[in-house]
Order: structure tokens, then C-alpha cells, then sequence
């Protein structure tokens, strides 16, 4: 028997927006599988469009990823050559950078993107610039207190 002591746990935030990243991440997933890349490296490639040549640790920071997480990410994109990495002025600094073949790769899967950003966009109408704004809120309030 459900004990009423518990019912205000379905209001987690952390559960609720948990819950909606996963399906969220699904929805893009499935509009990207035409590529062969996942939403996680699409942003990462994207990020990376958006930079020149970039450290591992600035990449992390801008996609407030862990170097660890992103350094998986990018064995598997390096190893396609969508991405290439080098040793930086300092022995322990990796610099990266999107190759032609990575931005082949983001042009070619640019179209699906848009296309689940479109379904997002059109799903949340004029609540669409709220919604980002309260993420970002959400992620300062949590980044404070961490």
C-alpha cells in the first residue's frame, strides 16, 4: 500500500527533467539514425563547428560534460575522422577539431536535426524561449550549489 508520505516525490526535479531528456534524446536519436550519430556526438560536432581549433577542457566546459564522458565521445568520432586531436604547446593539453569529413558529417545530418528541433519548436509554440530559459535557470541553481 502506497504510503501518502511519498507522493510528493513524483515532483522531483531532478526525476521530471531526467525523464524528459530521455525522450527528448529519443526523439532526436531517432531523426538522426539516418547519419549514424547520436544527438550526444551531433552536439559535440556542432560545438566544435562553432570553434576553431579547441582544448579538451574548454569543449567540456562549453558542453558542461565531465573530460572523462567527452573523451569517450570523441575516441569513437577520432576513430571515424569526423574529429582530429594533437598535443598542445603543453604536454598534458589536447586540442581538437572538427575535420572535412566531420563537417560533411554535420551538414549531412543538419537536416534531421532541424527537423526534430522543428517537431520541439512547434510542439512549444510561443513557450519554446521560456523553456530554454528555465533550463538554463535550473542548471545555474544546481551549479551553485555543487
Amino acid at each position: 500500500m502506497p504510503d501518502s508520505k511519498y507522493s510528493h516525490l513524483h515532483q522531483c526535479a531532478c526525476m521530471n527533467i531526467r525523464k524528459t531528456s530521455r525522450i527528448v534524446t529519443q526523439l532526436f536519436d531517432h531523426a538522426l539514425q539516418p547519419t549514424g550519430i547520436k544527438v550526444t556526438q551531433f552536439s559535440i560536432l556542432g560545438v566544435l563547428a562553432n570553434s576553431n581549433e579547441t582544448t579538451l577542457n574548454e569543449l567540456a566546459t562549453n558542453l558542461d560534460m565531465d573530460r572523462t564522458t567527452l573523451t569517450r565521445s570523441l575516441v569513437r568520432l577520432e576513430k571515424e575522422k569526423f574529429v582530429s586531436s594533437r598535443e598542445g604547446e603543453d604536454a598534458r593539453q589536447r586540442k581538437i577539431e572538427l575535420t572535412k569529413k566531420g563537417y560533411d558529417l554535420l551538414d549531412a545530418a543538419l537536416p534531421y536535426w532541424e527537423e526534430a528541433q522543428s517537431v520541439m519548436l512547434h510542439g512549444l509554440g510561443e513557450k519554446f524561449p521560456d523553456f530554454l530559459s528555465s533550463l538554463k535557470h535550473a542548471g545555474n541553481i544546481a551549479a551553485r550549489r555543487v
